[in-house]
């Protein structure tokens, strides 16, 4: 059995051990919601704040909504090639 401390996964190697799929996500995740934190720490100066905070939920809300259709959207296409 060859050993797994052998292979490197940032070698680009496609044999190498791979973190699992839930933990990839979850760390992207992690990433989009710091991008997004930090994008809503950047209020304009002379701003009114409760109008930031709406703003800031609007686009959290849109972003949340990107990410369902492009979830969607590979689902119903994954569906058409397993038809076809």
């Amino acid at each position: 059995m060859l050993d797994s401390s052998a292979y490197d996964s940032k070698s680009g190697n496609p044999f190498s051990d791979r973190p699992p799929t839930s933990r990839r996500n979850e760390e992207a995740q992690r990433a989009l919601d710091a991008a997004v934190a930090e994008l809503d720490s950047n209020a304009p100066e002379n701003f009114d704040e409760s109008v930031w905070e709406r703003l800031c939920n609007y686009r959290r809300a849109k972003i949340e909504m990107e990410m369902n259709v492009s979830y969607s959207v590979v689902n119903v296409v994954c569906c058409l090639t397993s038809v076809f």
